[in-house]
């Protein structure tokens, strides 16, 4: 498989917190979007990643996470450029 392929075309990192999304183009040529969610966590000397999330803190990098990416979809999907790390 293409390594291209398996970048992601965006990602935001908040706190713990990685948000990243994928594009695909489907039969009809338009494109379409997936989107994966993880808290990163130490485990003894190793890290780990979770798709649970921890109270009110880790929430909260969530939704600053799904705004930044909602707000890059959009652009995205105006023909507007945006970095892939959601930073204008």
């Amino acid at each position: 498989m293409d390594k291209e392929k398996n970048r992601p075309c965006f990602e935001k990192r908040v706190g713990a917190i990685r948000l990243v999304i994928f594009e695909n183009i489907g039969e009809n040529g338009k494109p379409w979007h997936n989107v994966s969610i993880t808290r990163s966590y130490k485990n003894g000397d190793g890290w780990k990643e979770a798709t649970t999330f921890n109270g009110e803190g880790d929430l909260a990098q969530v939704g600053w996470a799904v705004f930044s990416a909602l707000e890059w979809l959009r652009n995205h999907q105006n023909g507007q450029s945006t970095h892939e790390n959601g930073d204008e």
